[in-house]
């Protein structure tokens, strides 16, 4: 028979009850006190403990187990808002859940265990909680951020309408802080657009010349001027100096704006159509890049989000 004592169940619990209550901070992405969330494993630890005393059965029905979720969140974060405190409490279950599910996996295929008939208890061997807790700890952070990268990538894609001359094209950009581009001498922001893109709106004797800009030279730089294009060198992260062809459209809209701060709507160069979420900018260059932006063409333009917000 197994023999197991109230103190390494408790600090066993204490460790795993951390790493899930630092887990959930860090995919919620909530400011972290060490302090409280001690205090919350200890608090989860005894929770654990009670489990052995046959008078405290209560605290362990569905209603029991849903008050202390909530007496534990309460305890190991900080927080202001209603939505955070649900949005805890619901990712504490996911990862509570899924540590769960790596343990049962573990003894069914660590442990030479039937998972149908495998059961999580006080005598799981220290060995699977150990890999368990790392290999879930891994995974979900991993996966977290992935998570967050595809949401914000999502969020940061726009619908972007240029027109010129008569001529409408739609893309989609990229809200990129690191295109910091300006016009040198009148300071005016540039989005950066593909070439192949803006294919639509200009002639063809216009765009054949933009198409030779590797063999740029003072005959082409003459006509481009007359097509009223302006010549601004650039320099990128691993690129030397280049020269990059602009223009001013006519009239350019970024359409699906999440955020209509009061600062937006004062700023001069900005107008807000409440009824289709648009922005129209009025101020600013077109520049054309000959490479491609996005290997796989998830966007086709470049805006900073400082010339929709500044």
């Amino acid at each position: 028979m197994q023999i197991l004592y109230v103190d390494e169940i408790f600090l066993i619990n204490l460790v795993i009850n951390f790493v899930l209550l630092y887990l959930t901070a860090k995919i919620v992405r909530l400011h972290i006190s060490i302090l409280r969330l001690i205090c919350g494993s200890v608090l989860a630890s005894i929770y654990t403990i009670l489990m052995i005393l046959p008078d405290l059965g209560f605290m362990y029905t569905f209603l029991g187990k849903l008050v202390f979720s909530f007496l534990l969140i309460t305890v190991s974060y900080k927080f202001q808002r209603l939505f955070v405190y649900m949005k805890l409490l619901l990712v504490f279950y996911a990862v509570t859940f899924a540590f769960g599910g790596f343990v049962y996996a573990c003894l069914g295929i660590l442990h030479n265990s039937n998972l149908i008939n495998c059961t999580i208890d006080f005598g799981t061997p220290l060995n699977i909680l150990i890999f368990s807790t790392i290999a879930s700890y891994i995974l979900l952070s991993n996966l977290g951020s992935y998570v967050r990268r595809i949401k914000c990538k999502d969020k940061c894609i726009r619908e972007l309408i240029i027109e010129k001359n008569g001529h409408k094209i739609r893309l989609k950009c990229l809200m990129d802080t690191g295109n910091s581009l300006y016009e040198p001498f009148t300071h005016i922001p540039i989005v950066v657009v593909y070439l192949k893109s803006l294919r639509p709106i200009f002639p063809k004797k216009l765009f054949d010349l933009l198409c030779d800009m590797t063999k740029f030279d003072d005959i082409l730089h003459n006509q481009l001027i007359e097509y009223k294009f302006r010549i601004i060198s650039f320099t990128s992260v691993g690129v030397r100096q280049e020269l990059m062809a602009v223009f001013k459209p006519d009239k350019m809209i970024i359409k699906d704006i999440v955020s209509k701060r009061f600062s937006d709507i004062m700023h001069k160069n900005v107008t807000i159509n409440e009824n289709v979420h648009e922005k129209v900018i009025s101020n600013i260059l077109v520049g054309i890049s000959h490479n491609h932006l996005c290997s796989d063409n998830t966007f086709e333009a470049l805006i900073n989000p400082e010339i929709l917000s500044n």
